[in-house]
């Protein structure tokens, strides 16, 4: 709007009034429709009304989207500080509810597990922790999931699952040394338990979505 105001006031032959007079009702009618737009904005789109609920809502899948995509360095800490200002934003406003409250830190641990779980998984294949054959079940999952979070539907979900399910039935090699209770990615069947952990969260965050 200024680069407008400039060019219009630049123009050749404009009449340009430089009275007192004209001057503050130009700025007192432009104070006035600035109020006038912020009070139509407060009646149809109140803070902390429904739209903006839903907005918070819906940046915590979009914060998994990035996880999926995004350079992996310094990733967890900015995913884990979005997903805590979302929360807080939601939880600071008067209007919100005990129920929508806790409502919001539901979602927030579902849709937290899932970020970390990717988080490990995409550094563990940036990083080449995995076996070849198990690097082959990891490697398409990011985008897989980033696109179901995008457009969530029962068929993507049903798919991805399907697919997840067949990839634990896969049979992977393991040592003795590799059953002492621990996990480490880097290990034989490190990949399984992660398609499982998978497998059990994926759920709980498509049905808060």
């Amino acid at each position: 709007s200024y680069n407008f105001m400039f060019a219009s006031f630049a123009a050749m032959g404009l009449y340009f009034s430089l009275s007192p007079t004209d001057l503050m009702g130009g700025a007192l009618a432009k104070l006035f429709g600035i109020a006038v737009a912020g009070a139509m904005l407060a009646v149809f789109f109140p803070a902390g009304g429904t739209w903006w609920k839903e907005r918070l809502r819906n940046g915590l899948p979009r914060l998994c989207i990035r996880v999926c995509r995004r350079k992996t360095a310094g990733l967890l800490p900015r995913f884990e500080s979005g997903v805590r200002d979302l929360v807080l934003q939601f939880s600071s406003n008067a209007l919100t509810s005990p129920e929508e409250e806790t409502d919001m830190v539901r979602r927030a641990f579902a849709v937290g597990d899932l970020g970390r779980l990717m988080i490990e998984i995409r550094v563990g294949l940036e990083q080449k922790v995995f076996p070849p054959a198990e690097e082959a079940l990891l490697r398409d999952l990011p985008e897989a999931l980033a696109r179901l979070l995008e457009k969530p539907d029962r068929r993507r979900l049903r798919t991805l699952l399907e697919t997840l399910g067949a990839r634990l039935e896969a049979p992977l090699e393991t040592t003795d040394a590799d059953t002492d209770g621990s996990f480490r990615a880097d290990r034989p069947g490190g990949a399984s338990c992660l398609l499982h952990l998978l497998e059990r969260t994926l759920p709980r965050v498509t049905a808060a979505l």
